[in-house]
């Protein structure tokens, strides 16, 4: 699947704009609408990343979540 993700995204990370190479990086699948939030397990709703790139996407959707869960708590 991850060759398939890859030939998709013409061998480039959606984050940093880097060439990803399968057999020389550590890449990650990440699903683009995250399942936490509804998101699919399906071929449309993944990428491929650079492992650092993922945990940078992933670290900053956390963020996000834990500040909009603040702010539902601060207006209840």
């Amino acid at each position: 699947m991850k060759i398939n993700l890859l030939r998709q995204q013409d061998g480039i990370c959606p984050l940093c704009e880097g060439v990803i190479i399968l057999n020389d990086e550590d890449v990650e699948r990440d699903h683009i609408v995250p399942l936490a939030e509804g998101g699919k397990d399906t071929f449309k709703n993944t990428v491929i990343l650079h492992k650092m790139c993922h945990d940078k996407k992933t670290a900053f959707e956390r963020r996000i979540r834990a500040d909009k869960q603040r702010t539902e708590k601060n207006v209840k």
